[in-house]
């Protein structure tokens, strides 16, 4: 497969993976695969939901309602609570025999 890159992109790229002592397209292969992991694992936290337009209009109107009581969360807070899960998940998924 071939993936073209901004030229900023790739000098980049380039440039981290020197400094990793490696070659580029392993950094590539190494980023893309954490990348689909991170996908399926994403995506897998949803399975179960209701992705109906009743369920979908449901979750909507929860939030709606949650926002109504003032329990609203900013930007910053909200990347930190991702963070959190996300280096959870990850962990779960590193730790052997879990």
């Amino acid at each position: 497969m071939i993936v073209n890159l901004s030229p900023e992109l790739e000098a980049n790229l380039i440039e981290v993976a020197a400094f990793q002592g490696r070659a580029a397209s392993d950094l590539v292969s190494d980023v893309v695969v954490q990348y689909l992991d991170d996908e399926a694992g994403l995506n897998n936290e949803f399975t179960g939901i209701d992705w109906t337009d009743r369920g979908v209009l449901e979750h909507i109107e929860k939030g709606f309602k949650q926002a109504e009581r003032g329990e609203l969360m900013d930007g910053a807070q909200f990347r930190l609570e991702l963070q959190a899960r996300k280096a959870l998940w990850r962990q779960t998924r590193e730790t052997p025999g879990a």
